[in-house]
């Protein structure tokens, strides 16, 4: 067990990867810029893509705002740790002894968040640090490691490799990391991150944003045009020139005898390009994060609330199924390894899954009137009514709300 008690990313060709300089990948990106990362990223040199993407969330304050509504949902999910198999006794004392071992580890939801940074990338990797204490392996932390600290095989793209200066790179420890691979969209490892889809929404916001902080430094200025005579040297023009860019910061300059500036007010114009431009630019990027706009923003005129009630069902809709990705990898990468370590399991079968509690409760006012009739003519089960309601069922007698009637 030594090997997995150390951390993969302290061996010597992993841990440069901290000392790396970060690119700024955003600072002038261009169509063609931003083409070439997604091409190389197909073809399986992923570390432009990721560093590109980790700046856009740095740099967008709205995609940052809509990534955390996405990944936020799901820390307000119930959760519960299932036997690998109904009505089997050994199942359900393993399933215990995980749920056990699990509520004595630290920093849940911090590695829920971690993991659903696996939406926008594609993938998220989280190291494990085990530590062996009460006669258990239990992991004394999680560490979250950037996604430009990994690479693909070129061979097979699907398969993730942490980056030590070779070709391939180095395999990931088994039991080591939990690899949480998220699938926005088909395709292949490099292909399945939402961010494919938002960066072009970020690049077109991104100019329309310089465009708006230029008309914002010059709005109100009047259009200041110089006037030389024929023969002019060159050094009288380019003394014009700069007295012209001085009177727009400065209100003063001086040009030499003979020269003219002349005061232009623009044509008036109500119409904000640039602004209009980053709005759309917004709204894309929560269609495609969200599902819709009205969870996000309103704009007064398609604004309905049965139009929101949709679009919240839509959002819901992308809850369930973050939650549905995210019980697969920690049923595969955490609750087995426990299972195995600490229990000694080795039937796959008895191995308990993760699963998140994505049920809303009926309407309760609609069960109340229609159970008593429906229950007079049909055999309804009340474990099912319970179930339908979200109510658990009372543990005993005394549980029991007086109002109850056998």
């Amino acid at each position: 067990m030594k090997k997995i008690r150390r951390l993969q990313t302290q061996g010597e060709g992993p841990r440069m990867l901290a000392l790396e300089p970060q690119m700024n990948l955003t600072h002038g990106l261009t169509p063609k810029r931003l083409r070439g990362i997604l091409e190389l990223a197909d073809q399986g040199d992923i570390l432009e893509q990721h560093l590109l993407f980790a700046d856009m969330e740095d740099r967008c304050e709205h995609l940052a705002a809509e990534m955390g509504k996405r990944k936020r949902a799901l820390l307000t999910l119930d959760w519960e740790i299932l036997p690998g198999r109904a009505n089997d006794a050994r199942a359900a004392r393993i399933a215990a002894a995980v749920r056990e071992q699990f509520d004595a580890v630290n920093g849940f939801e911090d590695l829920l968040m971690d993991l659903a940074d696996g939406i926008g990338h594609g993938f998220s990797a989280c190291e494990i640090e085990w530590d062996y204490r009460y006669g258990l392996h239990l992991p004394a932390a999680f560490h979250f490691r950037p996604q430009s600290w990994f690479q693909v095989l070129r061979e097979d793209r699907n398969q993730l490799r942490l980056r030590n200066g070779k070709p391939d790179g180095e395999e990931l420890w088994p039991f080591g990391w939990i690899v949480h691979t998220h699938r926005s969209r088909s395709g292949w490892l490099p292909r399945c991150g939402l961010f494919r889809t938002v960066a072009w929404a970020y690049l077109i916001r991104s100019y329309a944003l310089e465009a708006n902080i230029r008309y914002v430094q010059v709005h109100g200025l009047p259009f200041r045009l110089g006037k030389y005579p024929p023969g002019s040297r060159e050094e009288d023009r380019r003394a014009l020139y700069n007295a012209l860019r001085t009177l727009g910061q400065d209100a003063a300059g001086i040009i030499p005898q003979g020269m003219d500036i002349l005061f232009e007010t623009p044509a008036s114009s109500s119409q904000d390009l640039a602004g209009a431009l980053i709005s759309r630019c917004e709204l894309g990027m929560s269609k495609a994060i969200l599902g819709g706009t009205l969870t996000s923003q309103s704009d007064g005129a398609a604004s309905t609330n049965a139009l929101g009630r949709v679009h919240d069902r839509v959002r819901r809709d992308l809850t369930i199924s973050d939650a549905m990705q995210i019980a697969s990898t920690l049923s595969r990468q955490l609750l087995a390894p426990l299972a195995v370590l600490n229990c000694g399991v080795s039937d796959p079968r008895l191995l308990p899954w993760f699963r998140f509690d994505t049920r809303e409760a009926e309407d309760i006012a609609t069960f109340a009137q229609a159970l008593p009739a429906l229950a007079s003519v049909m055999k309804i089960s009340a474990r099912w009514a319970h179930d339908k309601l979200k109510i658990p069922e009372a543990e005993n007698e005394n549980d029991i709300l007086g109002a109850w009637r056998a």
